[in-house]
Parts: structure tokens; C-alpha cells; sequence
């Protein structure tokens, strides 16, 4: 896969081959989005062509509306990686900046899509928006179609359950805990990646050590609760059955909201590790208990739905 990182940096020169192009955030890359390039990159293929898709390595309203800017669910090396497992022959992925936000909509167009990326068929969603003071959406990319040569198609949105699959629908649910429903609609479990660091150490105490990890505001974590969960260790293999908790650990007089992961059935050493967190169920919302005794009892209740969900869970999933 060819790979561009910038405007300036997107050369196609050696390219001869009809370029089909997917323009969007695609944040999540869930499963309508990989069905949707899926086909896109069918079709390129199925004519003798390439398919480019383009994207933003940060979401377009951390610049222009900060304030209304959703959390990532893919920051930009999880959503590469995840685009780079699909049919595609290009990725182009921007950082959207003020420079790249005062592009007229009519010359990212002309200049951007057609002229660098030479595409000749060009797809987005319903919802997107692109130029200066977002004046660009699928009006205008109809509009000019015919002028610069190229052929546009909406891509309309695809339905689970009577839900659109969208990325604001899976934020949704993870703000409410629901991680298995976000999990359909992502194909795989939302995950998070995070360094461990030090911890009061409370929980080895009462026997359930466990890591502290940093996250920050780009880190997209569920509503606070206890979690089954599937851990890798620096990104290796294997996944490792654990719980974790997000909250603020009321029982123990917690005054940070803290990330807390318990590995089960395992022992070892986890200083300066990261660890790539998958999260599978919701075993319950975060509450007080009346003392650790009655803390410790709940977490052996919740360490058994945990070892109980991961070895029942289906074989694809190992």
C-alpha cells in the first residue's frame, strides 16, 4: 500500500491506473465502513483500478469546533493499521490543521482529489463535509463532477438492528457501558492501548494486584463500571483474561478517576509495560461496599463472570 502522510507529500506520478476514491473520517473504521471500501476497492479492481481511500489522522472539529469534538475511537496509528488490513492500494492520511481548513471546498475538489490523488471516481458518506467554514458536502461534489471529469456516488449509511451503524452510535454505547453492542458494530472489541503506571498498590493486598494505567482525554474509555477484558502485553500474543475497573473506587475514598486492570491467573512484572486493553462485557456498574471484606467478596464474584465468559467465548475470538 502506498502511504501519504500530507498534502504536499501525495505524488501518484508512476501511477497510470484509474484511481476510485473513499474521502471521510471513517473514525472507528467499523463495519460499514470496511463493507463500503470493501466494495469500493472491488469494484477498482474488478476495472483494472486503484483505490485510494482519504482521511484525517485527528477528527476535523478539534479545529473548527473544539468544544463539539467527539473522542477518537481509533487514534491515527490504530485506524493505519486498520486500513492497512483492508483491499486498499492507497492511504492518504492528513493531519487536519487551520491551513488545511481554509481550503475553499471547490479547490480541495479540483486541486486535492482530483488533481493530486487524480481520482476519477470519488465516494463519501452523506454527513461529510470538507472546505472552508465546511461549505463542501456531497451537493457540491455532485456539482462539480461533471466539469473535472470524475464520477461521484453518495455512499448511504448501512443499518444493524435498526440502528445506522455510524461512529457517534458506537460512542453512544460505550458511554453507557454497552461494549458488546459497540462491538458488533465495530466487528471487533473496542480497545484501548496505554502505559501502565504506579499505583497505591491496594488491590495486591487483597489479592487482586492490579496495573494502573495512564490514559488522557484521547484515550476513549467506557462508562464507568467493571469490565471482562482480553490484555496483550506490549501488543504481543496471547490475549490474557482480566477485569478492569474505570471509576473512582469509592469504597477506598478514591479521589482520581482512575483505568485498573487485574490480569487473572496470571503473575509477572508489568513496570514500563503498555498494554493493548480489548474490552469484551460489562459485569457491573462501580459502587461503594461497606468495607474491603465486602469489596474483596465482589471481585472474586467478578473474577469468576470474567474466567467464565472468556473460556465460554467463541474460538474466532482467541
Amino acid at each position: 500500500m502506498m502511504l501519504f502522510e500530507s498534502i504536499d507529500a501525495i505524488d501518484l506520478g508512476a501511477v497510470s491506473q484509474p484511481v476510485h476514491a473513499a474521502v471521510g473520517t471513517f473514525d472507528g473504521v467499523h463495519v460499514a465502513h470496511r463493507a463500503l471500501l470493501g466494495r469500493i476497492a472491488g469494484e477498482a479492481h474488478a476495472t483494472g483500478g486503484l483505490a485510494l481511500v482519504f482521511t484525517f489522522q485527528n477528527h476535523p472539529r478539534s479545529v473548527v469546533s473544539p468544544d463539539q469534538c467527539p473522542p477518537l475511537l481509533t487514534p491515527w496509528p490504530v485506524k493505519r493499521r486498520l486500513l492497512e488490513e483492508l483491499p486498499l492500494d492507497i492511504l492518504v492520511g492528513i493531519r487536519f490543521d487551520r491551513t488545511v481548513a481554509s481550503i475553499p471546498a471547490a479547490d480541495f475538489v479540483r486541486d486535492v482529489l482530483v488533481g493530486r490523488c487524480r481520482a476519477l471516481t470519488i465516494h463519501s458518506g452523506v454527513n461529510f463535509r470538507f472546505g472552508h467554514m465546511g461549505y463542501g458536502g456531497p451537493g457540491l461534489l455532485q456539482e462539480m463532477a461533471g466539469d473535472l471529469g470524475y464520477s461521484y456516488e453518495q455512499l448511504e449509511p448501512i443499518r444493524s438492528g435498526g440502528h445506522r451503524i455510524s461512529s457517534t452510535r458506537i460512542r453512544e454505547c460505550l458511554v453507557q457501558g454497552d461494549v458488546a453492542s459497540a462491538a458488533k458494530m465495530l466487528g471487533r472489541p473496542h480497545r484501548i492501548e496505554a502505559p501502565v503506571v504506579g499505583g497505591d498498590a491496594l488491590g495486591r493486598t487483597i489479592g487482586f494486584p492490579t496495573a494502573n494505567l495512564r490514559t488522557d482525554s484521547a484515550t476513549f474509555l467506557p462508562g464507568d463500571g467493571v469490565y471482562a477484558v482480553a490484555v496483550r502485553i506490549d501488543g504481543g500474543d496471547p490475549r490474557i483474561p482480566g477485569m478492569m475497573n474505570i471509576g473512582w473506587r469509592p469504597t477506598v475514598g478514591g479521589r482520581d478517576h482512575r483505568a485498573e486492570v487485574h490480569l487473572i491467573d496470571w503473575d509477572g512484572d508489568l513496570t514500563g509495560a503498555t498494554l493493548v486493553v480489548e474490552f469484551i462485557e460489562r459485569l457491573r456498574g462501580e459502587r461503594k461496599f461497606e468495607d474491603i471484606d465486602g469489596l474483596k467478596a465482589q471481585l472474586e464474584k467478578d473474577r469468576d463472570a470474567a474466567r467464565k465468559g472468556w473460556l465460554e467465548r467463541p474460538a474466532q475470538a482467541n
